[in-house]
């Protein structure tokens, strides 16, 4: 067994180990479009229920862009990555829980962390 593992150092077995790294990457690959077309959908919906439910779309829908790239954020970052008021991004998060795209992550708090659910079980999942 340890022959096999030290294979490239004493007999030159490079193609033995390529095929092993390939293999991995090949394997991580396809996790991360496995992801990428869940976050998607993920996206889609939460873009369609807030169409449905006629809230004022084009922060709300940026909301939405803003929990994807980062799903666990404050209002105050919420505020500074929208460009829009305290009251207007608290407005928007507030909008969002209701419609169940977004939860207060850190319940109790001071701080008030928030997630987006749907977006974090993406990601964590194994």
């Amino acid at each position: 067994m340890a022959s096999k593992k030290m294979g490239v150092s004493t007999t030159g077995d490079w193609d033995t180990w390529l095929r092993f790294f390939a293999t991995g990457l090949a394997a991580s690959a396809r996790d991360t479009e496995a992801r990428l077309l869940e976050l998607l959908a993920v996206q889609t919906r939460s873009k369609e229920r807030i169409r449905q439910a006629r809230l004022r779309a084009d922060n709300a829908m940026r909301l939405v862009d803003f929990a994807l790239d980062r799903p666990i954020f404050t209002v105050r970052q919420v505020e500074r990555a929208l460009e829009v008021t305290c009251p207007r991004a608290n407005s928007l998060v507030r909008q969002l829980v209701d419609l169940g795209i977004l939860r207060q992550f850190d319940e109790g708090s001071c701080s008030r962390e928030f997630a987006a659910p749907d977006v974090v079980a993406v990601l964590l999942r194994p």
